[in-house]
Parts: C-alpha cells; sequence; structure tokens
C-alpha cells in the first residue's frame, strides 16, 4: 500500500493564488486569520473615514502566508452581490460581520486588478496600465463611463482627423512602420492597447492630443462610477515587489504618491501588496517618508495553527478509515512523536490536533516548513506548492511511501525531504550563512551518503535547521524550536527506522569535523571558509602560545579569585600557575609575586592533563625539602581537574580560527569562535572551583574541596602568619569588618569615646557592635576598664595589647623632635600583625593612638592634633600605606613642656587669644604686627642702648619668621630663657604707637635728615605697594633697599607734575593730573587748529635748531612715543625757553602760513589754500595731529593730476580721483559718439588709451602711474578731440570702414544712412557698452539682422537701378553669374521655367 490510496491533494486546491485569475468560488476556501480581519477592519475604517485614516492600503508579508488570497476575499466582500458572500461572511469575527454586512447594505467598492510589472517601464507605460486595467475592469463588469482613456483618444483621433495622413507619418517611421504596416495595423495595436506601439507614434507626431494626469483621470472615473451607485474605486495590485526594484521607481512611487493623495478627497484607493516593505527595496528614503503618510502599512503573516488547518484542508482522505487507522497504529508504536507535537504545539488543543491531522507529515517537517515558506519561500517554492509538487514533494512521496528498508518501514514525510524542495530556492538567492550551509552540502554530501542513508537525511536536517536558525535570530523570534541542538535533530527523526543511531550519527558529523558541535552543544556551520591550511599554521603558533593555560584565564582570574576566597576574613592574593611551570621559574616568580605584607598569599595551580598535575606535586613537595628561599607563609593549592587533552585541542581549534576568521573579516565567525573559547574555558573554571585541591602549607598537605578553602584559611593558616592579628580574636569573624574599606566613622568613635559606656552606645548598631571584641579577650571578657585602660591583669600577647604598646613605643622615642607617622608605623602592615585598611584595623589603630591626642603637633602649621586631626591623619596614613601618596602630611612632632611654656608667654606679652600651641602663638604675633601696621624690628629704634632687649626682640622676630620644622628644641629653650628674663620691658614697649615711632626714627636715620608727617604717610603707601611681603615679614634690608627707590619715584613725581604744568600752560588747559590725561587734551588743541603741530616749525621762519627740536619734543609725547623719566627730563630742558614763543604762536592762521611755507621750499609750490586744504583734509583719513610729512606729499600729488584731468576734461571742481573718475565718465556719456573711437587714431590713441583704461578699470592705479598718465597728455590737444564735430567725424569714418568689410561694399553708404545707423546703436546699446566696449559695439553690427536688412535692401535698390539704367548685354552678365556662382542654377531654373 502507497499514500496515494488514501490521501491526496484536492485537484480544486491552488498552490498560489493568481488574483488576476481566480476560479470560481475558490476564495471562499479561505481560513480567516487574526492578521486578515485587521487588514479588514483597517480597509473599512478608511472607506468610511473623513479624516486623516482615509487612506490607501499597503499590506506587506514573506510568501506562502496567504496574503494574494486574503486580498482576493478582500475584493469579493466589497464588490460580489451581498446575498453571494453571506455564507463566507457568516464564518468572520461577528464584530466584523456587523460592520461589513452594514457597509454592504448601500455600497458597492469596484475592483480593479494589477499583478507585478506587466510591461511597466516608466511613467508612461504606468499611465496606460492603470487606464487600461480600469476600461478592461469596466468593460468586464458591463460599465459604460464616458471618460476616453489615451488609446481612445488616440484611435477616435485616427479614424475622425481626415487632415492628418497618417499613412505618411508611418512611412516615415521606419521602426513603426516595421511593427504596424499601415494605418490599419496602428489601429489594430491601439485597441490591444499596445503602449510600445503608442509611445512610437506620440514620437512621430508634431502635435499631441490632451489628456489628464492619471490621478485626475481617475477621479473622473471614480466620479462617473459614483453617480451610478458605486461608492469608491479600488486598485488592487498584487506582487508589487517587481515594481520596487525598477530604476524607474522614483517616478512611479511620485505617480502612486499623487493617486493615494487624492483618497483624502475623492473615493479612489489604492491596496499594494508586496512581500518586501518599501524600505528594503529602490525605494529612496525621501519617497518612504512621503508613503508613511499616505498609505496604512499592515504587516501581514500566517500562525502556524492557520497553515496547519489550511494544509489539512487541503489533503483529501481518500480512505478517512485506513488513513486513521494507520496513524493511531504508528503513534502508538512511537510515543515520543506524541510528546513531541504537544512540545511543537505549545499544547495548544487546537494545534495538537491540527499537527495530527497532517500525518503522515512528520510534525517537526510541518512545523518547519511554514518557517521555511515564510523567509525563503518564493511563489514556486511555498508550503502549498510543496503540496502539490511531484518531483520533489508530497505527491512524490505520497507515490513511494510507506517505504521499507533493511531496518524497517519508513512512514513519515521527514525534514530531509524538505531540504530537496526548497534546495533551489535556497541556490537562488543565498545570502552570507545560507552559501556557507550550501557550500557545506556540497562538499561533504557524497562521503556522508557512502556511509548510509540515515547519515545523509541527518546531514540534511543538520543544515536545514542551520538556516532556519539564522533567520529567526536575524527576525528576533524564539528560537529553540529552531536551535541545531542534539535533542532537536533527534526530534525531526522520531518515529523513523533510524531514530535511535541519530545520536551516533551526530557523534559521527561532528568527530568527522563536517560539522562540530560547539560547546553549547549545537551543530552549527561556520558561516566563512577558512583556508584549512592557515588554520593549521595558526594552530601551532596558539598551542605554542597558550602551552602556558593560564593566559587563557585573563577574563577567568578575578572570578576564580572571588568564588574560592569571598568568605576568607583577611585579604589574601591569590595568584594562579600553570602547573606545567619549570621549578626554576616558579621560584622567580613566587618572589615576585609574594612580597612580605599584611595579605594572605596562595599559589593556585592549574594543568591541561594528569602529568602536569602530578609534576608540579614533586617540585613543591621538593622545594619545601631545598628551602633555598622562604615559602613559609604561602599557601598552595593544586587543583585535581585537569582540562583534558580534548578540549585543550578544541580550545586551540576555536582560538585558531577565531584570528584566521578576524583576518578575512568574517565578523560573525570570529565572534562564535571567540565566544566558543570562552566557554571551554569557562565550564573548566565552573569544574575546578567545585572539584578538589591539593594544599600545602609548611610541608604539611590537606586534600580540600574548593568550598572548604575559605574556613581552613582562616582557621588553620592566617593565625599561624600574623599571632598578633586581630583574626586571633574569635568573636571578631563578621567578614563585614574585615572588608577592604576606609572607615572615617569607626576612627571617630575609637578615637573620641569618653568612656566604655560611651563606646557601646556608640557601637550598639551592626556591625560596628561586632568591633568591641578587640577590646575583649577570647572569654567574651573586656581587657580595658571603664575609662578606657587596660586592665593590670592582662594577657601580654593580647593583639590589641601588642599593637598599643608597640605603637606607643615607637612614637615616643620622638619627643621633641620630627617623625613621620605612616613611615614608623609601618611596621604594623607586616608579619605578624598584618593591619591594612578595615574596619576592624581603623578600630585598633584608633585606639592605640588615643594616649597622643593633643600631644602631637603638624609640621609646618605647627597645628596641634587634637581628636578631628588624629581621624584625619589615620585616614591619611591607610592611603599612604596603599599608594605613597601624601607621605608629608604625616610629618608630625611630639611636644615638650618648654614649647607649651614659650607658646603661654608671648599669649601673654602680645595679649592674644588663648593659643593652643606655639605655631598659633607665632601667627598671633604675625596678624598683631600686621594689624599695628609697622615692623616688630622698629621697637629697636627705641633701646639702642640695651643690647638684651634689642635681642629680645631680634628672637621675636625670628620666631615669627620661622617655619615650624626650622625650630628646633634648643631653639625653643633659648628663647623662652631670653623673653622671660625681659618680659615686664617688653610688656611696656609692645605697642602700635610705640612701633610707628621706632619706624619713622629708623628711617630718618637712614635718609640722614627729617621727614615731615606727610612724607612718611606717602613712604608707607609707597612701602606698602612695593614690598612683596606682608609687614610682620620686612626686613632690614629690603626696607632699606626700598627707601632708596622711593627716593627715586618722588624725584620722577616732581618732575611729571612740572612737565604737566608747563604743557598745560602753553596750550592753556584746565588743570590736569596725570601724562595719560595731558596727552588727551593736547591731542584735542591740536586737531582744533585743524593742522599738525609740525607745521609751526614752517610758520616761526627760524633756522633755530632747538625750537623746533621743542615742538618736536611735544609731538613726539602726544603721538605716543614712549617716554621715560630721562627723556622727559630733556624734553623739560627743551621746551621751557620757548613756552611764551609756542604759547603766542598757537593759532590756525600760524599752522595755516606755516602749510603754506612747507609746501613752497618742499615742493616749490604756491597753491591756492582756499582749495587745497579743504581737498587736503577730505583726503587724509587721520586726526590732525597724527599727519605727517609723507600724508601731505601724497595728497599734493593727488590734487595737481585731479587739477590736470579736471583742466583735460572741463569739470568744474577739483575732485578726489574717484570722484573725479565718476564725473569724467559721466561727462563722457553725455557725448553723442563712444571714447574709444579717440583711440583709434595715431593721435588721439597717444592721448587717450591710457586714459581710456584709467576710465574702465575698477581700480584707482597708484599715484605714480596716474602723474604718467597725466605727463603724456596735451590739455589743448585732448579739449579738441573731444569736440563733439570731430567725434561725429571720426564715428562716420569708423562705421563706414566696418560696414565695407562686414558687406564687401565697393563704394561708401551715404552719411543719412551712416547717421541713421549711429543714432539706432545709441538707442539700442547700453551706455557702459556704447561709450566704453568697441567689442561689443562690433558685435552688435554683425548680430543685428535688421541692419543687414537694411543694408542689403540699399544695396538691392542700388543694383536695381543700374539694371534697369545698365546698357550692358544682360544675358551675358546673367551667364557670367552662372558661371562663378552655380548654386544660384536652382532659383534661375524656376524663373526660366
Amino acid at each position: 500500500m502507497k499514500y496515494e490510496e488514501i490521501i491526496g491533494p484536492y485537484e480544486y486546491f491552488q498552490p498560489v493564488v493568481d488574483i488576476t485569475e481566480e476560479k470560481g468560488d475558490y476564495w471562499k476556501r479561505f481560513i480567516p486569520t487574526k492578521d486578515f480581519l485587521e487588514v479588514l477592519r483597517t480597509f473599512l475604517n478608511a472607506l468610511e473615514a473623513r479624516d486623516s485614516n482615509r487612506k490607501s492600503i499597503w499590506i506587506q508579508g514573506s510568501y506562502g502566508t496567504g496574503k494574494s488570497h486574503a486580498t482576493s476575499v478582500i475584493k469579493h466582500l466589497l464588490w460580489d452581490p451581498p446575498e453571494e458572500i453571506e455564507d463566507f461572511v457568516e464564518k468572520i469575527d461577528p464584530q466584523i460581520r456587523e460592520r461589513l454586512r452594514n457597509f454592504r447594505k448601500e455600497k458597492r467598492v469596484f475592483p480593479v486588478v494589477l499583478k507585478g510589472i506587466s510591461g511597466l517601464k516608466d511613467s508612461k507605460s504606468l499611465n496606460l496600465l492603470l487606464e487600461g486595467a480600469v476600461k478592461e475592469s469596466l468593460q468586464k463588469e458591463n460599465i459604460e463611463v464616458s471618460t476616453k482613456s489615451e488609446f481612445e483618444k488616440y484611435i477616435k483621433h485616427i479614424e475622425n482627423a481626415s487632415h492628418v495622413n497618417y499613412e505618411v507619418i508611418i512611412e516615415n517611421n521606419l521602426e513603426l512602420k516595421s511593427k504596424v504596416r499601415n494605418k490599419e495595423g496602428l489601429l489594430n495595436a491601439l485597441q490591444r492597447k499596445d503602449i510600445e506601439i503608442l509611445e512610437l507614434l506620440e514620437d512621430s507626431l508634431d502635435f499631441s492630443i490632451p489628456h489628464s494626469t492619471i490621478e485626475d483621470w481617475l477621479v473622473e472615473v471614480s466620479r462617473e462610477l459614483f453617480s451610478k451607485g458605486i461608492y469608491a474605486l479600488t486598485i488592487y495590485w498584487d506582487e508589487f515587489t517587481s515594481l520596487m526594484e525598477l530604476e524607474s521607481i522614483s517616478t512611479i512611487m511620485s505617480i502612486l504618491q499623487n493617486i493615494a493623495e487624492e483618497t483624502f478627497n475623492n473615493n479612489i484607493f489604492l491596496f499594494i501588496i508586496s512581500h518586501r516593505a518599501p524600505q528594503q527595496s529602490r525605494v529612496s528614503s525621501k519617497d518612504y517618508e512621503k508613503l508613511l503618510g499616505r498609505f496604512h502599512f499592515k504587516e501581514y503573516s500566517m500562525e502556524n495553527i492557520t497553515t496547519f488547518h489550511i494544509v489539512s484542508n487541503a489533503i483529501r482522505k481518500i480512505d478517512g478509515e485506513r488513513w486513521e487507522n494507520l496513524r493511531e497504529e504508528i503513534f502508538r508504536k512511537n510515543p515520543g512523536i506524541e510528546k513531541l507535537i504537544w512540545r511543537i504545539a505549545r499544547y495548544d488543543s487546537r494545534s495538537i490536533s491540527a499537527l495530527k491531522d497532517l500525518f503522515p507529515i512528520h510534525p517537526y517537517s510541518a512545523f518547519i516548513a511554514t518557517t521555511l515558506s515564510r523567509y525563503v519561500g518564493s511563489a514556486e517554492r511555498s508550503i502549498f506548492s510543496f503540496l502539490n509538487d511531484e518531483e520533489k514533494g508530497f505527491k512524490k512521496f505520497i507515490s513511494e511511501y510507506p517505504k521499507s528498508n533493511l531496518d524497517g518501514e519508513e512512514y513519515f514525510l521527514t525534514p530531509d525531504m524538505l531540504w530537496d524542495f526548497f534546495l533551489a530556492e535556497f541556490e537562488k538567492n543565498p545570502d552570507e550563512k545560507t552559501s556557507s550551509v550550501l557550500v557545506k552540502y556540497r562538499q561533504c554530501e557524497e562521503v556522508i551518503e557512502e556511509a548510509g542513508e540515515p547519515y545523509l537525511a541527518v546531514f540534511k536536517g543538520t543544515l536545514l535547521l542551520n538556516i532556519l536558525y539564522s533567520l529567526i535570530n536575524v527576525s528576533g523570534e524564539e528560537s529553540d524550536l529552531y536551535s541545531p541542538s542534539e535533542e532537536n535533530i533527534t526530534n525531526m527523526f522520531i518515529g523513523t527506522s533510524f531514530q535511535d543511531s541519530v545520536p551516533e550519527i551526530l557523534d559521527y558529523i561532528d568527530k568527522k569535523g563536517y560539522v562540530p558541535k560547539n560547546p553549547d552543544g549545537l551543530f552549527l556551520v561556520s558561516y566563512s571558509f577558512l583556508p584549512e591550511r592557515e588554520v593549521t599554521e595558526e594552530k601551532q603558533i596558539v598551542s605554542r602560545e597558550y602551552e602556558d593555560i593560564t593566559k587563557a584565564l585573563s577574563r577567568y582570574q578575578e572570578r576564580l579569585h572571588r568564588d574560592l576566597t569571598s568568605n576568607i576574613l583577611r585579604e589574601n592574593k591569590l595568584q594562579v600557575y600553570w602547573a606545567g611551570v619549570k621549578d626554576y621559574e616558579l621560584k622567580r616568580k613566587l618572589i615576585n609575586d609574594f612580597e612580605i605584607s599584611y595579605y594572605l598569599p596562595i599559589a593556585l595551580f592549574i594543568a591541561k592533563n594528569e602529568d602536569e598535575i602530578k609534576e608540579i606535586k614533586n617540585i613543591v613537595e621538593k622545594m619545601f625539602v631545598d628551602k633555598d628561599i622562604d615559602y613559609e607563609n604561602i599557601v598552595f593549592a593544586i587543583s585535581n581537574i585537569p582540562l583534558t587533552e580534548e578540549k585543550y585541542e578544541r580550545f586551540i581549534d576555536y582560538i585558531a580560527k577565531f584570528r584566521v576568521a578576524k583576518k578575512y573579516q568574517y565578523g560573525e565567525d570570529a565572534k562564535n569562535y571567540g565566544d566558543y573559547s570562552e566557554k571551554v574555558i569557562e565550564r573548566w573554571i565552573d569544574e575546578v572551583k567545585n572539584g578538589y585541591f591539593e594544599v600545602y602549607f609548611r610541608q604539611e598537605l590537606k586534600q580540600l574541596p574548593g568550598k572548604n578553602l575559605d574556613s581552613y584559611l582562616n582557621e588553620e593558616v592566617s593565625p599561624k602568619i600574623f599571632w598578633w592579628g586581630l583574626e586571633n580574636l574569635k568573636d571578631l569573624t563578621s567578614i563585614n569588618v574585615w572588608k577592604r574599606r576606609y572607615s572615617e566613622k569607626v576612627l571617630e568613635i575609637f578615637i573620641s569615646a569618653q568612656d566604655r559606656d560611651d563606646l557601646e552606645e556608640r557601637t550598639k548598631n551592626a556591625p560596628y557592635r561586632d568591633l568591641r571584641a578587640i577590646l575583649m579577650d577570647n572569654r567574651g571578657n573586656y581587657i580595658v576598664d571603664k575609662k578606657l585602660n587596660f586592665l593590670s591583669i592582662i594577657d601580654m600577647n593580647h593583639p590589641t595589647y601588642k599593637i598599643c604598646r608597640d605603637v606607643e613605643e615607637a612614637i615616643k622615642k620622638y619627643e621633641g623632635k620630627i617623625f613621620n607617622l605612616g613611615d614608623e608605623l609601618r611596621f604594623l602592615q607586616w608579619p605578624p600583625y598584618g593591619i591594612y585598611s578595615n574596619m576592624a584595623n581603623c578600630a585598633v589603630l584608633a585606639f592605640a593612638m588615643r594616649p597622643f591626642v593633643d600631644k602631637l603637633y603638624e609640621e609646618g602649621t605647627g597645628r596641634r592634633i587634637d581628636k578631628n586631626l588624629l581621624k584625619e591623619k589615620l585616614g591619611i596614613l591607610f592611603k599612604y600605606w596603599e599608594d605613597g601618596k601624601n607621605r608629608d602630611k604625616l610629618n608630625l612632632r611630639l611636644g615638650t613642656e618648654e614649647e607649651r611654656k614659650l607658646a603661654d608667654l608671648l599669649v601673654e606679652l602680645f595679649k592674644l587669644k588663648e593659643g593652643e600651641n606655639l605655631n598659633k602663638a607665632r601667627w598671633g604675633i604675625r596678624e598683631w604686627v600686621k594689624e599695628a601696621g609697622y615692623p616688630i624690628w622698629s621697637l629697636k629704634s627705641h633701646v639702642r642702648d640695651d643690647k638684651e632687649m634689642e635681642r629680645s626682640i631680634d628672637v621675636i622676630f625670628s620666631l615669627s619668621m620661622a617655619v615650624d620644622g626650622e625650630i628646633s628644641e634648643e631653639s625653643i629653650k633659648e628663647s623662652f630663657r631670653i623673653l622671660s628674663s625681659k618680659k615686664n620691658e617688653l610688656g611696656t614697649l609692645l605697642s602700635p604707637q610705640k612701633l610707628k615711632e621706632g619706624f619713622k626714627k629708623w628711617v630718618e636715620e637712614k635718609l640722614e635728615r627729617e621727614i615731615t608727617e606727610e612724607d612718611f604717610k606717602n613712604l608707607m603707601g609707597f612701602l606698602r605697594e612695593n614690598m612683596q611681603e606682608e609687614v610682620g615679614l620686612w626686613t632690614e634690608v629690603k626696607v632699606e633697599l626700598k627707601l632708596k627707590d622711593w627716593e627715586v619715584y618722588i624725584s620722577k613725581e616732581n618732575t611729571e607734575r612740572e612737565f604737566v604744568s608747563l604743557i598745560s600752560k602753553i596750550f592753556n588747559l584746565e588743570p590736569v593730573n596725570n601724562l595719560e590725561d595731558l596727552k588727551g587734551e593736547v591731542k584735542n588743541k591740536i586737531n582744533n587748529l585743524g593742522f599738525p603741530l609740525w607745521t609751526l616749525k614752517y610758520a616761526f621762519n627760524t633756522e633755530d635748531m632747538s625750537m623746533r627740536k621743542a615742538l618736536d619734543d611735544i609731538d613726539n609725547f602726544v603721538k605716543g612715543i614712549p617716554v621715560n623719566y630721562e627723556a622727559l627730563t630733556e624734553f623739560l630742558n627743551d621746551i621751557r625757553p620757548y613756552e611764551t614763543h609756542i604759547h603766542s604762536k598757537l593759532t590756525s592762521e600760524t599752522a595755516k602760513q606755516g602749510l603754506a611755507v612747507f609746501l613752497k621750499e618742499r615742493y616749490s609750490l604756491d597753491l591756492d589754500l582756499h582749495s587745497f586744504i579743504p581737498y587736503l583734509r577730505n583726503r587724509i583719513n587721520k586726526e590732525p595731529y597724527l599727519w605727517d610729512e609723507t600724508d601731505l606729499e601724497r595728497v599734493v600729488r593727488e590734487y595737481n593730476i585731479s587739477k590736470a584731468l579736471r583742466e583735460i576734461f572741463d569739470i568744474d571742481e577739483i575732485l578726489p580721483i574717484e570722484e573725479l573718475k565718476v564725473e569724467i565718465k559721466r561727462k563722457i556719456e553725455n557725448l553723442s559718439y563712444p571714447f574709444w573711437l579717440l583711440e583709434l587714431t595715431e593721435d588721439g590713441g597717444s592721448i587717450f588709451t591710457n586714459i581710456g583704461e584709467f576710465l574702465r578699470s575698477p581700480y584707482i592705479p597708484p599715484v605714480e602711474e596716474l602723474e604718467s598718465i597725466v605727463n603724456d597728455v596735451s590739455g589743448e590737444k585732448a579739449r579738441e578731440f573731444l569736440r563733439e564735430n570731430k567725434l561725429k567725424e571720426l564715428a562716420i569714418r569708423w562705421l563706414d570702414t566696418q560696414l565695407k568689410e562686414r558687406f564687401e561694399l565697393k563704394a561708401s553708404l551715404e552719411d543719412y544712412i551712416l547717421n541713421e545707423i549711429l543714432e539706432e546703436m545709441r538707442r539700442n546699446i547700453c551706455p557702459e557698452d556704447f561709450y566704453w566696449n568697441r567689442n561689443a559695439v562690433e558685435n552688435w553690427i554683425y548680430k543685428n539682422e535688421d541692419l543687414n536688412y537694411k543694408i542689403f535692401k540699399n544695396i538691392q535698390e542700388e543694383v536695381k537701378q543700374k539694371i534697369v539704367s545698365s546698357t550692358k548685354d544682360l544675358k551675358e552678365v546673367l551667364l557670367k553669374i552662372v558661371e562663378e556662382y552655380p548654386e544660384i542654377c536652382v532659383k534661375l531654373e524656376e524663373y526660366l521655367e
């Protein structure tokens, strides 16, 4: 028996629905889906909307999802008579059903159906295609409209337009003629709606037939339909994807957008169906953005349950009873099938039933076939076409199965058969991943087939899942059933005769390397083709590189450390070593990696194989025997779990392939191989930490599971290394107080607690409560009394007691000296103490430092170390121990009794607020002196006869000046002795008034003269401004130097005041305070003169050079030339003798006279100053005080040039060159003839060529060039040429010459004609060209057709007159013309007929 006897596809079953060629009521076999109902609902909303929801529809879905069938159904539901669709309407969702019925009571939507490209290539063919489809649909439904298509308009024109000879038109277009032959053939082609013929015809016509745009044409049709009771027109366009790949898609989309826009206001809708979205095609992002506003976009897919039902409905049960009995028998024999169905259906009863109804299609085949159709299918390759296929599909299967083989019967259509069917589709458009799978198939097919058919079937199933797995991962769907895992591949062949052999077959495929199993248990095909030779070479490199397997652990060492040691109290350092390390290398590493410090040193060894484990055990044991270096405190832990050679080889293989893939930029493969290599190591690390270790400590060996390693180190190892460490306190076991961190609060508690009760109050909450254990013994009793002092009876080896006594001993030896707290207590870091930054250690060190509160002083500032400052210093200390920074902040001094006495004495003498230390007292003295305003040593001026008093004042000064670290203990003692002996005398002397008197006295001694109170006040102001230090730090030497500077300063000030006074008198100024203000006022005075100051030098008419120098000095000062004290003194001496003379001559008239003298002396010019001075002021763009002689020279030269040009061109006034140039051009353009005519004559050219260039140029040439132009011109000759009659003569002569050359005239034209032409030129050529551009005028003559006509007409009239009056034999003349000009014969022939 074969299946075809009991089942087979229905004859009516259509694997592909073609909406342009429907068969009867096949559309009614459609099973409504969720997506179908959503599209229908959206379209109904759009049809009825009057707002922005009134849009066209675009549905997109992959092949085989039923979107074409769904569109066909919607078309029928909205057009067919209600009674014909009612049986289908009954099957749909009640809510949609009632909406549809209400809509169809009064409305119908006329359908126009299109599919694919259909000969479309551009906008023209699109318009014609749409019109043709509409007309065809109307004709099919027997609906007539008056709106004509473009084809119909052309047919009508050809039939009725008798004035157009279409036979000739066809005859003249060879391509058109070859296709239609004649007018009748043309009409036939147009009636067939042949777009190519219409386009050829349009190219042949020199006229066009008016026709609307396609959107307007559709609006006209829809309005006619509406008048006939048809609500809307919808164009259903299936397989639209092919259009989106056309090069002209942008133009096509523009037209479709225009049509879709009509949806808003008219009853025209587009309903587009594509299997790709617009953004996945040639459609530009700009066009896509526009589409979004004009369409409702709907994604169309098919649920698996729907697919199962459709496929089940498509299979006819010829003998239902036999089919059902066979199914039950097979399912009973293979209970795994039932479980698989439940897994695929995810326990949905409808899906379970549907999958069972698909027998003998294997459940896995049914499941993945729907996915294949969705992602890689096409119209020719879908689940439905599979059912009808006789070569590799369902029909072939039912004709051959059930099938017997050596192992038993085969009943199921298994997934390997889907591979055979879809293989052609895979090969049609393979992406990178599919290509890799296909290559793998071609490479291995034959060799695997030799192993047996089951091997090839499993291989195909594995490859099929690879393709699906990559597609599903990209789409984001759940991928558990698509992954090529051993479980899934086995499930694909449940119910086959070889189902139990699948694991063995997969092991074969893995071991042979056809499809290796990755660390996740997936049989994934590499997506790239790596050169085998390069991979082999790379593996050799990687093997050498990772011989030491710890190099592969870089990312996992921290995790391994955390997992193994997270419960160890003390800070520890775990270093991982390769078990294959050489003994000498291991010794070197141990020395470098483990220094003596506060942490537990742990050396962990891992191995690739058992041999390495044995070798490292021997090495460690031998090292303990040799004792060549100190290993006493190092813990050696050897893992008993090796990586194994097999996993090591896989790891090496993955790394090598990762590198080669990366080299060839196979990004995804490189990532996968990298991930695989990490998973090998990651899983091994998990095994290591959960396995056993051989642990060596001080030659003692123990075998421990990884989970017990922490308790062993806490209880047995740590107390032996740090026997005075806090881990020896049995109640101090909370991991929180041992975690590495700095706790300011703990420092505060154990420094500031006033007594035991206060400490208990401060530590009543966790984790601080656990810290009480540092003050208790191991029986839970306190080792301190209520005042927090150690009890007299105490265990001398208690860690807290031992640490406190050792700290006290380390600090007390520095009484009166400076020491570094961080360096002196660093011994606490090392065994046997092991103090580092955590809450417990913060507590014990804070407690140890309590006795030194207020007894230590900070170096530099001298601040007393109180409780708050001590807390800060201990924080710095812990940080310094970690990073070595801020060492200087830990420099302290342990204070003495003498220091306190000296501080108290200074407080009393200077009546300071009570100081807490000597340093504060010294700063108080500085503040006192600063407030008084005079240096302390000034007091010595009062006690010149008492050397002891002078010495005591020097001591006070030295103390105030000293840096904290510079004051030795001996110095403190000596200072106290001296000051205490003169305490009473100093008390009388120390007052601000005495300081002031003493300083004034000291100044007079140094100056050797008395000074007034006003001078003393000025001196103090000078010193305070110029001394860099504050007054308390002034020294006698520095002040004495500044006294000398002050005397120079006073002298300079007097000179400046005298200079200001002198210049103010000369210029008659209001009172001025300083040189800068003086400069500004003098500038204003000179500017008011209207001339520079130096012109006065020429007005005085004197050879006195001293007088001139005085004026130059004032000029230099005003112009801002830098003036120092010496220069100012020189200026005073130069100017003072001429004060009255300069003052009397300081007038505009005098300056004007000086200017005239300057011009005469320098340029021998006797200018009219009345016209020159305004010109001068206009041309110098500076304030008068800044004018220099070069400025005047430039303006004088310009003035002379302007004057010359004014005379040549008869300009009314002397103007600046720029303005003069404009005025000359304006004057020339008032003439009747062009300026360039003057340049054509020999005399005129020499005169006017350079001037013409100057006038035409947009720039003003340099003065030298202008002078050259003017000097070459004779004013009289120039004026003669510029006369109107002279210009006219030149114009007539030039024009006559031009016309003779242009028209080959033998004689000149009459003057009246030439004058007319000149007048016409003046009227029609723009002035800029007419007057200045000869080429433009000549071009006008050559190109002017009216002028040509006028000249030839004139010649014609003259020739006619000559012919009439001639006595020559005209026949002879005519023969001669024919001989010389044969081209005239054609025309003559016409006249001679």
